[in-house]
């Protein structure tokens, strides 16, 4: 484990989680709330046009009702900002183009197939995680000479 990680998650876990981690969220949804609601026919830039596609299909298959504000003010500030932000938007494109190199040669290993592991309703990853979850039950019950 990191020392990152360990400051964050174990360290420091309460003091993050509801001193920095909570009022951040918390910000982000009433700041995000300021900004329109973003539908199509508001939209002209094609990368906000191809942002919304992405959180279209992201909220197909999220299912957490406790961070839905959250990443509906998310949705809000990035679609609003690619529209109308040509600075921010270079930024971004030059981001996700560095992200997706990092990704094609493998430096960004993808998810496994199980992944997204909770929360998540796309059949595919359900059947995934089931299987996973079978696969670490008998891994399990063979080490312990029980099958």
């Amino acid at each position: 484990m990191s020392d990152l990680t360990i400051d964050l998650l174990v360290k420091r876990y309460h003091y993050f989680k509801n001193e920095v981690k909570s009022p951040l969220m918390m910000a982000i949804v009433i700041y995000g709330k300021k900004y329109p609601e973003p539908t199509r026919e508001k939209l002209e830039n094609p990368l906000a046009l191809a942002v919304m596609d992405i959180w279209d299909e992201f909220f197909q298959w999220e299912d957490n009702p406790g961070r839905d504000s959250f990443f509906k003010s998310l949705r809000r500030i990035s679609v609003g900002e690619l529209e109308a932000n040509d600075y921010l938007a270079q930024r971004l494109t030059w981001f996700i183009m560095k992200a997706v190199s990092m990704y094609m040669n493998g430096k960004w290993p993808p998810n496994p197939p199980c992944f997204p592991f909770s929360n998540w309703k796309d059949p595919e990853v359900i059947k995934a995680r089931e299987e996973a979850v079978e696969d670490m039950i008998c891994n399990m019950a063979d080490k312990m000479g029980v099958r």
